[in-house]
């Protein structure tokens, strides 16, 4: 693995988890956010579990495809609450992490592929 996939890896999965247990432990930011949003407290706790989950397994050499695949939907789905809200350019800059998992998931089927 090169070193710009290991730096945008470590990135990644420390985003992750940081968003996601943000959301676990229901921060007063993150809930105001969902409730501007029209979510309540189980679509917040349920997008942090995927959030963390995408970047625990990211590290695990044999889930890493499947954990970068729980951050990009992860992701997603924020940038998808972010345009809810009305933030059209934080939603799309917001792209930019979910883009760089798909990329990096891409990169890692090609190596289980290859191999």
């Amino acid at each position: 693995m090169s070193l710009t996939r290991k730096i945008a890896l470590i990135v990644l999965s420390l985003m992750s988890l940081a968003a996601g247990i943000a959301k676990i432990l229901q921060t007063e930011q993150e809930v105001q956010f969902f409730a501007e949003a029209g979510l309540g407290v189980m679509p917040l706790m349920g997008l942090g579990l995927i959030q963390v989950a995408g970047g625990l397994l990211s590290w695990i050499r044999r889930f890493r495809l499947p954990g970068l695949l729980l951050i990009a939907l992860g992701f997603f789905l924020s940038v998808v609450i972010i345009a809810v809200t009305g933030e059209f350019v934080f939603a799309a800059l917001s792209m930019l992490p979910v883009l760089a998992s798909l990329w990096l998931s891409r990169l890692e089927r090609s190596d289980v592929v290859g191999a």
